[in-house]
């Protein structure tokens, strides 16, 4: 399971107890937990400059990149854990940088013939973890393949 991390506020942050609190009483073992704290990584958002590079890549399908560790790494996870606070009716922006990393045409998602949209990504679920949705009684939102 790779657990994304969006928890600033680090060991005070109710939505990181709220998440751990689940895995334990999940029983997953902690060998098949990826935990990526993304206040510790350097996650960019995407500028021109960014942008063109991350086109110029994937026009020559050179997915192999340092640019696109986080989608790699997105797409390959067997089920996926977002854990971010719910602040002034949005997330962090930093999840929306980390959002822009991992998706990416040819890698994560593609196209078919008729315009549909198809996901690459081998997760057979997301949870996404808001601590509002807790304290409201609507739990987590999940979504599955």
């Amino acid at each position: 399971m790779l657990v994304v991390d969006c928890c600033i506020r680090g060991e005070e942050s109710a939505t990181r107890k709220y998440y751990r609190a689940y895995l334990e009483k999940a029983g997953i073992p902690a060998e098949e937990i990826m935990v990526l704290d993304l206040s510790r990584e350097e996650v960019a958002s995407l500028d021109a400059d960014g942008l063109r590079r991350r086109d110029d890549l994937c026009a020559r399908k050179a997915f192999d990149d340092a640019m696109f560790a986080f989608a790699r790494q997105f797409r390959d996870a067997e089920e996926i854990l977002i854990a971010a606070p719910f602040w002034d009716l949005s997330f962090p922006a930093l999840l929306k940088s980390y959002l822009e990393q991992v998706c990416v045409t040819g890698l994560t998602f593609g196209y078919a013939e008729d315009g549909a949209c198809v996901g690459y990504c081998r997760a057979k679920r997301l949870l996404y973890f808001p601590p509002a949705a807790a304290s409201s009684g609507r739990g987590i939102w999940a979504l599955s393949t």
